[in-house]
């Protein structure tokens, strides 16, 4: 799921290079969507060390 996110990132990258004649209005969606995957991958992989953490506590 993780890797999927950073794909839609460089996607969404590529298509905000691709705008940059665009007006400020007509990028904003499009930074807005990089901004709240690019904080939903940081949650994601807090939550992994987190799980790993967790799992080397646990073992035996």
């Amino acid at each position: 799921e993780a890797d999927d996110e950073e794909c839609e990132i460089e996607c969404l990258g590529f298509r905000l290079k691709k705008m940059q004649s665009k007006t400020a209005d007509k990028r904003a969606p499009i930074e807005a969507e990089i901004a709240t995957r690019k904080q939903r991958l940081v949650s994601m992989q807090h939550s992994i060390q987190e799980r790993a953490r967790l799992t080397r506590e646990l073992a035996p």
